[in-house]
Order: structure tokens, then C-alpha cells, then sequence
């Protein structure tokens, strides 16, 4: 899997840029210039990703982080995250298919 800039807010993940805006353009209903897409260094860039599985937590301690997040009005979650390349947050992550890799806009 690779790492897309689809814009200024969401990334996607798939196996090439056809793929990653196929399945961008299914999601958003956004067609992407193609020239305006970047595919992204794996090793160069960084995230902060949630934790999949609190006992992975034991062997990532030095990388994880707890956050709380406002999710409504007055509803509040707790969550751990963890800080890793693109290329560990792909392996971590393990999906076959294209997703929304990251986005900043909620």
C-alpha cells in the first residue's frame, strides 16, 4: 500500500493513485485533479494513530499517548494513540483495501 494527498485534508491509502481516487471519488463524490495529488514519503512523514488493541500498549509504551476527545454536546471519550511513520501505521494497520488514511477535517 501506498499514501496519497488527495487535498488539504484527507490522505488515502490504496495500492496506486487510480485506485486511491476511484475510491475517493466513491467516498466524497470529489474528483481530484491528478496533478494536485501527491503520493507521500512512508518514511518522511509521521502520525498520530489509534490503538487498535489495548495490549499492544505493553510494547509501545514509549510511543503512545492517552488523549480525550469531545465526541458530542457532553460526551467525552478516552482513547490511546500512538506515534508512527506512514510505513508503521500501514503495516500496524494491516488493510488490504483503500481508506481514509488520515484526515484533519471532521
Amino acid at each position: 500500500m501506498k499514501v496519497f494527498r488527495m487535498d488539504d485534508y484527507d490522505w488515502v491509502a490504496a495500492n496506486d493513485e487510480d485506485e486511491a481516487i476511484e475510491f475517493y471519488y466513491k467516498l466524497t463524490g470529489v474528483k481530484e485533479d491528478e496533478d494536485d495529488i501527491e503520493e507521500v514519503d512512508l518514511d518522511e512523514n509521521n502520525a498520530w494513530c489509534e490503538l487498535l488493541n489495548i495490549k499492544d500498549l505493553e510494547k509501545l509504551t514509549d510511543f503512545a499517548r492517552e488523549f480525550t476527545i469531545k465526541k458530542g454536546d457532553n460526551d467525552w471519550t478516552t482513547s490511546w494513540v500512538i506515534h508512527l511513520t506512514f510505513r508503521e501505521a500501514l503495516i500496524y494497520y494491516s488493510k488490504t483495501e483503500p481508506y481514509i488514511f488520515m484526515s484533519t477535517e471532521y
